[in-house]
């Protein structure tokens, strides 16, 4: 959960994160196994693009091609006079790219698929990760750089890992009143009683106490760094 500004500026300093993981985050590329088995993108033959961001003005676009044991993709990467990469669409304008001192190259990159029996029968396809060091055997490759790599290998970790104490607070509380489809939270406001349809009572009283002690433990860890704040100026 985002804080205001003022509360946000008492967060304790969090590690420095990698390179790899800002570049990431900035354009959020990434390849997910489970949503190409769905829309048939692994499939043998299967071929087209895969697009991110609106469908009017795309952030960035592959060309992709599935194989029986492989997903080849193709995009292009423009360079900054820093080289540094950066994945750019398709319908971009390539000569006002060049123009503005980029250097643009054309990539392709080809990711071996793993076969998998499930255990209650049909198949499942993953990806392999193309870092000969690595090989993994993994659901999602992210785009950081020009290459598609896993999770391990970019040293990307999960965002709940550079919370603080009171932020994990807030993110539980939010959790369980998704839970009931309640909105979010905030401070020292009590979550409403409305009995979801089809819930045993049992379990709705149950997550309801859950959500009020939720509710209480982020208020007061809330109200803690106000004080903080009130005694700084």
């Amino acid at each position: 959960m985002m804080l205001p500004a003022p509360l946000s500026a008492l967060a304790r300093r969090l590690p420095e994160r990698p390179p790899a993981m800002a570049l990431a985050e900035a354009l959020n590329v990434a390849l997910r196994a489970g949503e190409l088995r769905r829309r048939g993108a692994l499939r043998d033959g299967a071929c087209g693009t895969l697009t991110w961001g609106p469908p009017s003005e795309p952030v960035a676009s592959i060309k992709f091609r599935s194989t029986e044991s492989t997903l080849i993709v193709s995009y292009y990467v423009a360079y900054s006079s820093a080289d540094i990469p950066c994945l750019i669409s398709n319908g971009d304008d390539f000569e006002r790219l060049i123009m503005s001192g980029f250097d643009l190259r054309y990539e392709i990159e080809t990711i071996r698929l793993a076969t998998v029996r499930g255990g209650f029968g049909g198949t499942r396809s993953y990806f392999c990760c193309p870092d000969p060091d690595c090989n993994r055997r993994v659901e999602v490759l992210y785009l950081a750089g020009a290459r598609f790599r896993c999770r391990r290998c970019l040293g990307l970790v999960y965002e709940s890992q550079y919370e603080d104490a009171d932020h994990r607070t807030y993110r539980r509380a939010n959790k369980l009143r998704a839970r009931l489809r309640y909105e979010r939270w905030w401070p020292f406001v009590r979550a409403p009683i409305v009995l979801p349809k089809r819930m045993w009572r049992r379990k709705f009283w149950r997550l309801q106490d859950e959500i009020d002690e939720a509710d209480c433990i982020a208020s007061v860890a809330c109200a803690k760094r106000v004080e903080i704040l009130a005694a700084k100026r």
